[in-house]
């Protein structure tokens, strides 16, 4: 697999608010509250210490292989699962690259600094999460082929007793209408309550 050496690849921890990144217009993939208020800020949530997650992207120093031959250099993105502490602040954890296995050590929204070794057991795997989630939960992630952030997230909703969330378990277009988007998700209702649901919308990418 080819690499290209990227400059500032690392980044010094910095405990900037993820407030603050939020008011830059940096994207929020997913916020969970306990009350499920859209209407509520990251500043009401923060301040109300109110469990919060979201998914965002962060770049490695790899290039895919599509990708190899551009000018200038598209490094590789991934999405990443994060939780937000009390302070506001992102809290620290690694993940495994999705392409080259690189370990990043994630320090802010869209943030990470490569770390030396190769593997690490700080890193979380889905082999772990599932002894940590139902076994209903883990068969429609594992039939749905969801990635690892998704596993975090039904952990993180498990765990923290979020209920009346829900999780995309996969999206696709419609072959008939490329414009419509066919979604399908789980309701988490309880630990042991749940609906699948399926709903068709347009694309608003």
């Amino acid at each position: 697999m080819k690499t290209k050496k990227k400059e500032s690849i690392q980044n010094k921890p910095q405990s900037v608010s993820v407030k603050k990144r939020i008011r830059k217009n940096e994207s929020l993939d997913s916020v969970v509250t306990e009350n499920n208020s859209q209407s509520k800020t990251i500043d009401d949530l923060v301040d109300k210490n109110q469990k919060i997650f979201f998914k965002h992207l962060v770049e490695c120093n790899c290039v895919l292989p599509q990708y190899k031959d551009m000018t200038p250099t598209i490094f590789h993105k991934f999405i990443v699962f994060s939780e937000i502490k009390k302070d506001g602040t992102v809290k620290q954890s690694y993940i495994k690259c999705n392409n080259c296995e690189a370990i990043h050590k994630i320090l802010e929204v869209g943030k990470t600094e490569i770390q030396k070794k190769e593997s690490t057991n700080v890193v979380p795997t889905i082999e772990d999460i599932k002894t940590n989630i139902p076994s209903w939960l883990s068969t429609l992630l594992q039939q749905n082929d969801c990635s690892l952030p998704t596993w975090q997230e039904a952990q993180f909703i498990i765990e923290n007793n979020l209920w009346n969330r829900y999780i995309v378990l996969s999206k696709e277009k419609d072959s008939t209408n490329q414009e419509k988007i066919i979604t399908k998700y789980v309701l988490i209702l309880g630990e042991n309550l749940y609906r699948v649901r399926i709903n068709e919308g347009e694309d608003d990418e």
